[in-house]
């Protein structure tokens, strides 16, 4: 068994190119337009500042803990009110949450899980077997 955690950020960025492909959404798609949530704090994220990590995107309960630095929130999907830093495309943060609210966004594109549309489009035709691989649920 392989635990994937942080693969899946490269997962997730691999979903982001189908639905580009597949022509529902673009890397200029606002997230708040997929999900209003995010309006009020994050109105100019797009999808290209959560697949390069300069989203700013920071969650309602997003602190420090212990030596973990990236959260964790148990909200992932709850916008903070405030960003961890502005404007998006200032810095680079490599921060679990950001990247939760990013596979969120991409779920509500795809109308099914990224894990299901990366194994029917990329796992299966190249023979991953999900048994071997653990993607954290």
């Amino acid at each position: 068994m392989h635990g994937v955690w942080s693969f899946t950020k490269s997962f997730t960025s691999t979903a982001l190119g189908l639905l580009i492909d597949d022509g529902k959404c673009s890397l200029d798609t606002k997230a708040a337009s997929v999900w209003p949530a995010m309006a009020a704090v994050y109105p100019e994220v797009t999808l290209r500042y959560f697949a390069t990590m300069t989203s700013g995107y920071r969650a309602v309960g997003d602190e420090p803990q212990g030596s973990y630095a990236h959260g964790p929130s148990v909200t992932p999907f709850t916008p903070g009110p405030e960003p961890l830093f502005a404007p998006p495309g200032a810095k680079f943060a490599y921060w679990d949450s950001a990247m939760n609210q990013f596979a969120n966004v991409l779920t509500r594109i795809a109308a099914e899980s990224l894990e299901e549309l990366f194994q029917r489009r990329i796992a299966n035709p190249i023979g991953m077997n999900r048994a071997k691989r653990d993607w954290g649920d």
